[in-house]
């Protein structure tokens, strides 16, 4: 496994961490600080702690890939490439519908575009 793969694996999951848990860990606390988003019902609650665990799981498979199995490698990419791009084509289109959303979110899209394309030339390499 390439140094540039290594770096990618470990700023991805440990990256996506801290996201995961203003996702999901109080979203009626964190929601409404870094997004305007009011999470007081148990449905939407439940909905971002559903997110939370699966940002969580890809984070810890990259974790995993990096520190421990190296043989999924190729796999963890592919998972990086499909996670982070669908996420930017997703923001992409509620632009496109709805408008600019708050910088943050913007941060988000740079992010998750960098770290796609990154992937895919990763996957390229090997």
């Amino acid at each position: 496994m390439s140094l540039s793969t290594k770096l990618l694996l470990l700023l991805c999951s440990t990256g996506l961490v801290p996201i995961a848990l203003g996702y999901g860990l109080v979203p009626e606390i964190s929601m409404p600080l870094l997004y305007d988003v009011d999470a007081s019902s148990i449905s939407l609650k439940n909905i971002l702690r559903a997110i939370m665990m699966l940002y969580l799981f890809l984070a810890g498979l990259w974790f995993y890939t990096l520190t421990l199995n190296h043989s999924l490698e190729k796999t963890s990419l592919i998972s990086i490439v499909l996670f982070m791009i669908s996420l930017a084509i997703g923001r992409v289109i509620n632009i496109l519908v709805d408008g600019i959303p708050s910088i943050l979110l913007i941060i988000y899209l740079v992010l998750e575009l960098f770290f796609g394309i990154w992937a895919i030339i990763a996957l390229k390499q090997i």
